[in-house]
């Protein structure tokens, strides 16, 4: 856990599942706060496939978790560390349910 006050930043990298289309290199790891929730990176994943009216569906180890679950509180549980201490998140997304 960081210590208090500090704000945590989580490199998310979104991966395209289930014909889902691909996002450039450069669009597809983006930094976010930890405490910012899944809703508002799905919001902005939605804005660049510019999919705003449609459902997405977003998934971290073949789970989907909850639109209102904090971003720090999933890379603890669902992404890794690199050496340094920075949080990773893996994020697959598709337009189509996929998994769970």
């Amino acid at each position: 856990m960081p210590p208090k006050g500090k704000v945590t930043q989580v490199l998310i990298v979104f991966t395209a599942a289930a014909g889902a289309p691909q996002l450039k290199d450069e669009k597809r790891r983006v930094r976010v706060n930890g405490s910012q929730e899944l809703r508002t990176v799905i919001n902005y994943l939605k804005k660049l496939l510019k999919e705003e009216g449609s459902s997405i569906f977003v998934y971290t180890n073949q789970l989907s978790p909850s639109i209102d679950e904090k971003i720090g509180q999933l890379s603890e549980l669902y992404g890794s560390k690199s050496s340094e201490g920075k949080l990773r998140l893996n994020l697959h997304y598709s337009l189509t349910p996929t998994w769970g």
